[in-house]
């Protein structure tokens, strides 16, 4: 039985620059067994209040995660990811290879390349103090599904931890959310600005997503052009 590669644990491992460093201390640990294969574990501890840690079992062999866990600044466990079972085939079929969904009657959309914006800024909005280490890495303006309602989606990034933050008009219909709620192991803090909700989601501490989600602003005078994303589905 072959295990389907879970993204998230590749997500976890991090790839080495002087400014990760800044913000985490990475150290080999032990060799140790993982599914019965020598695994080489890795921690990555933070040096500040604004990101996790994690620990990585790294096949020796292969260099393959095998497990990780995202670790608060004590070293608890807030989350867990491995395999169950691994089989390593000595060659995989071309057919194994072939996408299982066929794209046939499907419209393509490409994104063109995101122009670089001053200070962070998109459509006017933008984050005034971020954590030390975290940038705006990735813009998009989607549509509320039933809906033409846009919603801004900010990602920022510090190289490992990531934070989206989405910006929507509010729905006086609606019961606002405002403060921090938690998601799995993600939380999530909302504000209201300016006749709209602000939601910080990560999986990082709420102190992260407090500061970030408290200094969404937004300058009329700046706007951003159109992702091609933004396109309304066909009737």
């Amino acid at each position: 039985m072959l295990i389907r590669w879970p993204v998230t644990l590749l997500a976890a491992v991090p790839a080495y620059n002087e400014e990760l460093e800044a913000h985490y201390n990475i150290e080999r640990g032990p060799f140790t067994k993982a599914l019965g294969r020598r695994t080489q574990v890795i921690n990555v501890t933070p040096r500040d209040q604004f990101r996790y840690g994690y620990r990585l079992w790294l096949d020796d062999e292969t260099a393959m995660p095998l497990k990780s866990q995202l670790c608060d600044r004590d070293g608890n466990v807030i989350e867990q990811i491995l395999f169950a079972e691994l089989n390593f085939r000595d060659r995989i079929p071309a057919d194994s290879l072939k996408p299982s969904i066929s794209g046939e009657g499907f419209r393509w959309i490409r994104q063109d390349v995101q122009p670089q914006l001053a200070a962070g800024q998109v459509g006017g909005w933008g984050v005034i103090r971020l954590p030390a280490g975290f940038r705006l890495t990735a813009w998009r303006i989607q549509l509320i599904a039933g809906s033409n309602v846009p919603v801004q989606h900010l990602v920022y990034s510090d190289g490992l931890a990531s934070v989206s933050v989405f910006i929507e008009p509010s729905d006086p219909q609606a019961q606002p959310m405002r403060g921090l709620a938690k998601v799995g192991a993600a939380f999530a803090f909302s504000r209201a600005l300016d006749g709209h909700q602000v939601t910080a989601v990560g999986e990082v501490p709420p102190v992260t997503l407090e500061a970030i989600a408290s200094s969404v602003t937004k300058d009329e005078a700046k706007t951003a052009p159109t992702p091609a994303t933004a396109v309304p589905p066909q009737q």
